[in-house]
């Protein structure tokens, strides 16, 4: 119930994001689930928009959404992320990088850059090998 007032307090612009933000992870997780990811990166890129939101607003918008779409891991995130920026005028760069664990194992993260700026996934990102790069 607190999450539902929080939400309701948001502004109607806010709100009107979420829900549309929601909708896309979601999208996104069902086709990572479904198909495979280059038919995924062939989506991101489409339906460019003129709704000029901030590249800020947009991370936030997939974060709080994320907490919502059982499985939506960083790659979902990220690739959600990179289709609002595309919608949004703005250019976002999918970064996916490996690192080893200490019992050996490999490990991947996927994060956002836009202009220079990690927007999301930011986290330890230094210690990830890059494996593969994808930009709009």
């Amino acid at each position: 119930m607190k999450k539902v007032r929080k939400f309701l307090r948001l502004p109607a612009s806010d709100r009107s994001l979420l829900i549309r933000t929601l909708c896309l992870v979601a999208r996104t997780r069902l086709r990572l689930w479904l198909f495979p990811f280059r038919a995924q990166q062939a989506v991101a890129g489409r339906a460019m928009g003129t709704h000029i939101v901030s590249r800020q607003k947009l991370a936030w918008a997939v974060t709080t959404a994320s907490n919502f779409v059982p499985g939506a891991t960083c790659l979902t995130q990220a690739l959600a992320l990179q289709t609002l920026l595309a919608r949004s005028g703005h250019g976002g760069r999918v970064q996916i990088g490996v690192a080893r664990e200490g019992t050996g194992e490999f490990v991947a993260h996927a994060w956002v850059e836009c202009h220079g700026e990690i927007l999301i996934g930011g986290h330890n990102v230094e210690r990830y090998a890059p494996l593969a790069v994808f930009e709009d």
